[in-house]
């Protein structure tokens, strides 16, 4: 579990499988834009903020639904990936859900 009160996310549920994600803190939401960046917004409407779970064994992915080939990543650094630079197996696409 991370120390860091911002790292702490909730799921809300947009239809079977497909979730967004808002910061505990802040109350954002995780978007990615069409160039595959990553941003948050106050603005649940957004179809950016939208991704398809998919569960693993270990972890879960989260891939974006406006490009399915994109996933929400993070780096070792804690950074957020470039979308096109991602790919389903990485290990900066696994996520431990509770």
């Amino acid at each position: 579990m991370s120390s860091n009160r911002h790292a702490t996310l909730t799921m809300e549920s947009v239809k079977t499988a497909e979730v967004m994600l808002r910061g505990n803190v802040s109350g954002n939401y995780i978007a990615m834009n069409t160039k595959g960046e990553l941003y948050s917004t106050n603005s649940p409407t957004h179809p950016e903020c939208v991704f398809k779970e998919i569960f693993g064994t270990k972890c879960n992915s989260y891939q974006s639904t406006l490009n399915p080939a994109w996933y929400l990543a993070l780096t070792k650094q804690g950074e957020a990936k470039y979308g096109p630079k991602t790919k389903p197996g990485q290990r900066a696409v696994g996520f431990i859900a509770e």
